[in-house]
């Protein structure tokens, strides 16, 4: 096989626009496709994934001073003071969040965290095409009433860090991050194209 498929492509514009690649990754991401696809060449996945890089770099330079992806760290860095655990890029589906958020709990002194939340790289790819940012919640130990106070507080951030987000007060709704434009950049001293 000559080139790549447009299935290898869409992993490789997600991976890369996600924000979450850096070019020691790069490899890694290489050797997970063609284990998938072992007929791929390894010439045409590293140049898929530089023209990726290369095309995003550029793209930054038009991106606002302060985006969507920077209001959501501001939210997250701000909610464990609120004794709320806030991951990012957790998994690759909910289950894998909540997973992800219990190995993270279990690091930690109990008590620590009340509640916890993250959204997970389904989420990344669906707010890469337009779509609202999810963002799942859930207590550490206790009933409903728990889990609706672990939402209300990382709504509160939300709003606090320049974010709109849509929840109704259901303990089983995900917050919905509506308009949101997902521009996460390199890594600084990270990005080497462009």
């Amino acid at each position: 096989m000559n080139g790549i498929g447009d299935t290898q492509q869409q992993v490789i514009r997600t991976t890369v626009w996600s924000g979450f690649l850096g070019p020691n990754d790069i490899e890694g991401l290489i050797e997970d496709l063609r284990l998938e696809a072992p007929e791929l060449e390894e010439a045409a996945l590293w140049a898929a994934v530089n023209a990726e890089m290369a095309e995003k770099a550029k793209a930054e330079r038009g991106w606002p001073a302060t985006t969507d992806c920077d209001r959501l760290d501001a939210a997250f860095e701000a909610l464990p003071g609120a004794r709320v655990l806030a991951l990012h890029n957790a998994g690759f589906t909910l289950a894998d969040g909540h997973a992800d958020a219990a190995a993270a709990l279990a690091q930690e002194p109990p008590g620590t965290y009340v509640g916890y939340c993250f959204y997970h790289a389904q989420d990344i790819a669906r707010a890469l095409a337009a779509e609202p940012l999810l963002i799942a919640f859930d207590h550490v130990a206790g009933a409903v009433p728990d889990k609706i106070a672990v939402g209300a507080r990382v709504v509160a951030e939300l709003k606090a860090s320049g974010l709109t987000p849509v929840w109704p007060g259901d303990p089983a709704r995900r917050i919905a991050l509506e308009g949101f434009t997902w521009r996460r950049r390199f890594v600084e001293g990270e990005a080497l194209w462009g």
